[in-house]
């Protein structure tokens, strides 16, 4: 009589992403594995689904063959049928994937699709449109219950799909050499769960690791953001370079989950980056 082997197990490593700690170890079977992590959004281990932020290797032939893979993940946000956006606003418009481009092997900002231009640099001269948004979301912020999670609408920003007008034209080399002190630059920028590399998309971490991203269009940025904010000084000089180059070309930093807007002030920028937001942990690099 003849008997199948059973394929060996592929043990599965979850390390907590803002930790960097072992959650813990599984064994699982080859076939209840995903063909690539590239699409992955999550993982179910204990009694949670983790999200899974990185895989290492990315490929089942990679890890079939290695007998293990280690996934980055962290505790998958919150939300219900009650209460159901985590942020009460989103962009319009997401930028496309380069056509045949992969994730796997590539060093890549990554993030959720609704954190898309959530803090981000704007023309002045949409104060109209900026405005208009503003109110909105503030409406929604302020219907908030004190100890609720999430938001039950949001607002669709439509009337600012580009975050600079035409006359504001910024080349990724200017941006690049407001950090004296070099950056931590990626090789792309992607979506979690969503297939391949933005085409035009940039990101890079700065000395005091801010994390940046945008997309750069025809050769120009079409947008400049900021995913998560590092460790500064109330007299950086990184920040102080921000202010700056915000006042040159006409600039204003402008908050959507909180409804807030900076001038380019370098007070108002100093307080930014001082309260506003701390290290965005959905986008690791």
């Amino acid at each position: 009589m003849l008997f199948s082997r059973k394929p060996k197990p592929i043990i599965v490593r979850l390390v907590e992403f803002t930790t960097g700690q072992l959650i813990g170890k599984v064994n699982v079977a080859p076939d209840e594995l995903p063909e690539t992590f590239e699409t992955t959004r999550s993982f179910h281990f204990g009694d949670a689904d983790w999200q899974v932020l990185q895989a290492t290797p990315m490929l089942a032939a990679d890890y079939r063959k290695k007998g293990d893979v280690d996934l980055i993940v962290r505790m998958k946000p919150t939300g219900d049928e009650g209460r159901p956006y985590l942020e009460p606003t989103i962009a319009s418009a997401l930028p496309a994937a380069t056509p045949g481009s992969s994730k796997a092997g590539v060093r890549r900002y990554q993030m959720l699709p609704e954190d898309w231009r959530q803090v981000e640099l704007v023309s002045l001269s949409l104060q109209p449109a900026i405005d208009e948004s503003v109110a909105a979301i503030r409406a929604i912020v302020d219907g908030l219950g004190e100890d609720a999670e999430g938001f039950t609408e949001r607002r669709v920003r439509v009337g600012l799909e580009s975050a600079f007008d035409p006359a504001t034209r910024i080349t990724l080399d200017e941006i690049l050499a407001l950090f004296p002190d070099g950056v931590d630059q990626q090789d792309g920028l992607a979506f979690l769960g969503e297939p391949g590399l933005i085409d035009g998309g940039f990101a890079f971490v700065s000395s005091s690791l801010t994390q940046y991203y945008g997309l750069v269009q025809d050769g120009i940025v079409a947008a400049f953001c900021i995913g998560g904010v590092g460790t500064h000084e109330h007299d950086s000089p990184e920040v102080q370079e921000l202010a700056d180059f915000a006042y040159d070309k006409g600039l204003t930093l402008i908050d959507w989950g909180s409804a807030s807007q900076r001038n380019p002030d370098t007070e108002e920028f100093f307080q930014f980056f001082d309260t506003s937001i701390e290290m965005d942990d959905s986008a690791p690099v």
